[in-house]
């Protein structure tokens, strides 16, 4: 869990911290050479940039994180003082302090996601980070598939990189029969499946 806990600034780290080449430098993590050779293959590279906007955009979004956290904190929060008593030999750490490491972590998932976008960019040399919104006409015709993800409910909006080409697959309800894309460069795709 080293990255997890660091990729969450449990360690001071800023929010700009580069995790991701931390995390990837074979000199300080000798484990990191796998996933350095896997990034090198471009199918991999592309979908591994593409899942990490798919769940930065569902699993990640600040507001569910947070949910998560109070959760835990929640659950916890009666057992913290015997774990305190038990675990910390040194005697200074105390609730308090362990409840506003929560609010430092709160503060932390609210104010990371631009900065850990912005740090996938550069690594990977990409454009820059923009909105794709999802819409179908009309509104309940059917659902639309974005890279790993079908997010509901149409219309959404979520960040990926330009640079890197993603997958939209259109899939029709019942009752209805597909036409055509459209976006903001071409006013009429025929096909369902379309390489943004």
């Amino acid at each position: 869990f080293w990255d997890t806990e660091a990729g969450c600034g449990v360690y001071n780290q800023p929010l700009d911290y580069d995790q991701l080449s931390a995390a990837l430098d074979s000199v300080a993590c000798n484990h990191s050479a796998m996933m350095s050779d896997l990034l090198d293959n471009p199918l991999f590279r592309n979908y591994f940039i593409n899942r990490y906007a798919d769940i930065m955009n569902t699993i990640f979004i600040p507001d569910s994180m947070v949910q998560h956290l109070n959760y835990f904190r929640d659950l916890l929060f009666q057992d913290m003082p015997r774990q305190i008593q038990r675990w910390d030999s040194s005697g200074t750490y105390t609730f308090a302090q362990w409840l506003a490491n929560t609010d430092t972590l709160t503060a932390y998932v609210y104010n990371r996601p631009p900065y850990a976008r912005e740090i996938v960019r550069n690594y990977f040399g990409l454009n820059e980070v923009v909105d794709v919104t999802l819409a179908t006409n009309p509104p309940d015709a059917g659902k639309i598939k974005i890279s790993t993800i079908t997010p509901e409910p149409l219309p959404w909006t979520g960040k990926y990189f330009d640079g890197n080409p993603v997958t939209l697959t259109a899939t029709t309800n019942p009752g209805f029969i597909f036409s055509h894309w459209e976006t903001l460069q071409s006013s009429y795709i025929p096909s369902n499946i379309i390489s943004l």
